[in-house]
């Protein structure tokens, strides 16, 4: 595992101690979580915006293209990823 060292406003820190505490979890525990958090929202805005695009093109043209389609297969496995139970 790697150790960064990084600079966060004073402010920002002490509510990252708070909210850590009040979930039991480490300060370096917390900040992970978070990002990850931020990272898999960010990736699925992007997917659900391609697929958006997709599924309008579909609409407007009546067919399926192999880009469409690769599009809708790289959502469902997005979405496996984040809920494996579908």
């Amino acid at each position: 595992m790697a150790k960064v060292q990084i600079s966060i406003d004073d402010e920002l820190l002490k509510r990252i101690d708070n909210t850590a505490e009040a979930l039991y979890m480490s300060r370096s525990g917390f900040i992970s979580s978070s990002c990850a958090q931020v990272l898999n929202t960010t990736q699925m805005v992007v997917a659900i915006t391609e697929m958006s695009i997709a599924l309008r093109k579909m609409a407007e043209t009546g067919n399926v293209t192999e880009e469409n389609m690769q599009k809708l297969l790289d959502f469902e496995r997005l979405v496996k990823m984040f809920n494996p139970q579908k």
